[in-house]
């Protein structure tokens, strides 16, 4: 089912709203395009982030109060700021003794104000939203349209964290900016309802289309109040246009050009919405004034309603449907359009003298041209290679020397270092890397992240990863890519380096391992490492001609680095994607 709107507005809201809370059997794709800065759930989110990065912001700060995440009404403001002597924040912690969700409020700010400032935006608002249970909050007064836009906004977050410095004041500086708008794949196919405005549905179609915003017709605009007026040598002057009663004829014959360019647009657009259906469609509309006097209706003359009711009154019947409060007028086409006829030699359509016009001729059968099949890889780098598994070796499990870390949790600890400190200057990493550890991984002993941020430190530190780590650079990098293989077999890789940086003459990309023994030649490597470089710079090499990439395996421990020579990947890469 598609629905269409000629506008987003609250109609559009109202109809996505609708759906979600219809029950579990109805599946919606929610809105084409969302504008996330503009919807109140994730301004809420970023009057938050304002007000712990600057405690100074008490406007932000009784935003954030005021949201779904805290639940302050006007009186609890009321009762707060007008005595305040100071910062609101200060004020709310001087109080949170009168009222217990003051109390709740001012503990929950003192934990976030510590985390924002360490923590990806992700993460942070993840924190937020999951764990302090702020969604929940935000869908049970916002409603389950909501959704859409955490959920967006989560994915602009992770978006931006892939490109930029992972920081709370640059993520929000982003969103303010323009990145906060998304337009999702509405592509036909999928078993769920659509909403969306025409112009967005250009090219879909669907079963069933409603047509949901019927009764409105465009208003005469003019571009700050300009007209364009002809100059009698076949071109156009603009025009400042006044009131209509105030303007010479010539203003008002450019006023009614104006008024029927949009009326054309207007019904051109009627097209296009119709002509989405495949089976049916219903429209419908909105009433939003009272009518006029001695009028049964409130809708202006030639809306899209009257246009559709008008050109099939005459062939419609009056009925009811199970999806309607009262009676429809349903209009069926005619049996002469059935879609499918079996082949007679009685006519088909009769002429007035009784002659008729013959069956068609019996079809041509001509045998289809088979192209050959094309064979689709789906290439998960790491693991690439597969190997069948080989026993777990006896004994425990391996762990730091300070008396136990479970290897993945380890490992991500590590990979967190090297993103988030590689931005800041050499004199600053060791106390941020201590910061982050003590608030993403609280429960460890201070010796444990002595050697975890030693273990990082060393890897910045290492000479032959400079420019690796330099300017430019950027950490956890999505990459996608395709191409076609020898055989005609068709290779799609999709993945995440660790490690790129991309030059003029060359790219540099690294994968780190944190295994407990890093191998002390090249040949040693695993080959599944390998060929995850491998693979990687292939992607790359085809996206940056005529560059030399780089590809390196960095054991954070010790660190122990290896360079992979370009002969060393290239076979790789044919054992890959070979058939």
């Amino acid at each position: 089912v598609l629905v269409l709107v000629r506008r987003r507005g609250r109609l559009f809201e109202a109809v996505i709203r609708a759906l979600k809370t219809a029950g579990p059997g109805v599946d919606v794709a929610g809105a084409d395009r969302l504008v996330i800065a503009d919807h109140i759930a994730a301004l809420d989110l970023m009057a938050l982030g304002d007000a712990l990065l600057s405690p100074d912001d008490d406007l932000a700060l009784a935003c954030a109060l005021k949201s779904p995440l805290f639940g302050f009404t006007d009186e609890d403001l009321i009762l707060l700021c007008p005595p305040r002597a100071g910062r609101l924040g200060d004020a709310l912690s001087g109080a949170a003794g009168r009222f217990p969700h003051w109390a709740v409020a001012a503990a929950r700010l003192d934990q976030w104000r510590g985390e924002a400032p360490l923590l990806r935006p992700f993460d942070f608002y993840a924190r937020v939203l999951g764990r302090d249970g702020g969604r929940r909050a935000m869908l049970a007064r916002l409603g389950p349209e909501a959704a859409d836009v955490l959920d967006e906004f989560m994915a602009l977050a992770r978006t931006y964290e892939s490109t930029e410095p992972a920081t709370l004041a640059g993520f929000l500086a982003f969103l303010r900016r323009g990145g906060a708008e998304t337009k999702r794949d509405m592509e036909s196919g999928r078993d769920e309802v659509r909403v969306m405005t025409v112009h967005g549905a250009k090219g879909l179609e669907a079963p069933v289309v409603i047509l949901a915003d019927t009764v409105d017709v465009p208003k005469s605009r003019t571009a700050g109040g300009l007209l364009p007026v002809p100059d009698g040598a076949g071109g156009t002057v603009p025009i400042l246009a006044g009131r209509k009663e105030d303007g010479p004829a010539v203003l008002g014959l450019a006023r009614g050009a104006a008024l029927e360019r949009e009326r054309e647009e207007y019904r051109r657009l009627l097209y296009v919405a119709l002509t989405r259906a495949e089976d049916a469609v219903i429209v419908c509309g909105a009433e939003t004034r009272l009518p006029g006097k001695d009028k049964a209706h409130a809708r202006p003359e030639g809306c899209w309603y009257d246009l559709v009711r008008d050109a099939l009154a005459e062939e419609t019947v009056e009925v009811e449907a199970p999806y309607a409060q009262g009676p429809v007028l349903r209009w069926r086409k005619g049996e002469g359009f059935a879609p499918a006829r079996a082949a007679s030699s009685e006519p088909v359509i009769e002429g007035a003298q009784g002659t008729g016009i013959a069956a068609a001729p019996a079809p041509v059968h001509i045998s289809p041209l088979h192209a050959p099949p094309v064979t689709a890889a789906q290439l998960r780098p790491s693991h690439a290679e597969e190997q069948a598994p080989r026993p777990a070796a006896p004994g425990p499990r391996p762990a730091l020397e300070s008396g136990g870390l479970d290897p993945i949790l380890r490992g991500d600890l590590i990979h967190r270092l090297l993103a988030g400190l590689a931005g800041l200057e050499p004199a600053m990493r060791r106390d941020a890397a201590h910061q982050l550890l003590r608030h993403v991984a609280s429960a460890l002993p201070a010796e444990t992240h002595d050697i975890l941020a030693a273990e990082a430190l060393g890897v910045f530190d290492h000479a032959g990863l400079a420019e690796l780590f330099g300017a430019g650079s950027v950490a956890e990098v999505p990459i996608v890519g395709r191409w076609m293989a020898a055989g005609e077999r068709l290779i799609s890789v999709s993945g995440r380096i660790d490690r790129l940086a991309v030059r003029p003459d060359r790219i540099l990309l690294a994968d780190f391992k944190t295994d407990s023994t890093p191998p002390r030649l090249s040949a040693e490597i695993g080959g599944a490492y390998v060929s995850q470089l491998a693979i990687y710079g292939e992607v790359l090499r085809r996206a940056f001609p005529g560059r030399a990439v780089l590809a390196m395996v960095v054991y954070t421990r010790g660190p122990v680095v290896h360079s992979l020579a370009p002969e060393t990947l290239a076979a790789a890469l044919a054992r890959s994607t070979g058939p």
